[in-house]
């Protein structure tokens, strides 16, 4: 894969600002970077940076394959009890797109 661009910011509803990060083997990520990602299938993360732009609220995460097979006629839910951080399909274009364009995934 081709990295030119591992993080995008959107605003969702609310104003609510989310951080995608793409995290592949070998990066860094976790509270102030502790963990290293090891597994060989990459994920994207989602990361609540709406007052803190060091995004240490980590919302959810999900295999960079469930994000590209995700319907684009539909929205994702990163946090069940939170509706400020559910994604229109709007917010989930984008993110696919970012993923195709700038990850090549």
């Amino acid at each position: 894969m081709i990295k030119m661009n591992k993080t995008i910011t959107i605003e969702v509803k609310n104003e609510t600002m989310i951080k995608v990060r793409f995290i592949e083997r070998g990066d860094k990520h976790g509270r102030n970077n502790c963990l290293t990602y090891d597994k060989p299938e990459p994920i994207i993360s989602f990361y609540d940076v709406t007052h803190d732009p060091e995004g240490k609220y980590m919302i959810s995460s999900y295999y960079v394959d469930t994000i590209k097979e995700h319907p684009y006629t539909e929205g994702l839910c990163l946090d069940g009890s939170h509706s400020q951080y559910d994604l229109t399909r709007y917010d989930m274009a984008l993110v696919k797109a970012w993923l195709f364009s700038e990850i090549r995934a």
